[in-house]
């Protein structure tokens, strides 16, 4: 049980601390008019919420923390 809740909570703190820093990005492009041989497009970039990226760290954090004192069998 220690190592498998030390790797899963390593694994949380890794990429809740990448959603913090702004790693994790999707661009979406729409199509806004079409008239004839004009094409107008738009790109639109997100990233997850900041929130989530603490929920993370914070689970890793407590996942960590419950596999180092747990005893090892």
């Amino acid at each position: 049980m220690r190592t498998p809740a030390l790797i899963v909570g390593a694994l949380l703190l890794i990429f809740g601390g990448l959603i913090l820093t702004g790693v994790f990005k999707t661009q979406t492009t729409e199509k806004v008019a079409d008239i004839g041989p004009l094409e107008i497009t738009k790109t639109e970039t997100k990233s997850p919420p900041l929130n989530y990226g603490w929920i993370l760290v914070g689970v890793g954090a407590i996942a960590v923390v419950a596999g180092a004192l747990s005893k090892k069998k």
